[in-house]
């Protein structure tokens, strides 16, 4: 999925946030090589994935400028 979002003109400059239960190197690794944005394995419990989702919305909707997003490539 990252790779198709990171090809299209249209999408490649939404930022990706990859959430997964892997830590192994190689796949954080794949994930930045294919235009991941943050890489984070998901917390262990409600109150960490909750403190995790905060931070993130304040990192990406509060905090970054981010292009707007046109039909044009």
């Amino acid at each position: 999925m990252l790779r198709e979002i990171k090809v299209d003109p249209l999408l490649r400059l939404i930022p990706v946030i990859v959430l997964t239960n892997s830590q192994a190197e190689r796949d954080v690794r794949e994930a930045y090589q294919l235009g991941a944005n943050c890489f984070f394995p998901k917390p262990s419990g409600i109150d960490q994935l909750s403190r995790l989702c905060r931070a993130i919305e304040e990192h990406w909707l509060v905090l970054a400028r981010l292009p707007k997003l046109s039909r044009q490539p």
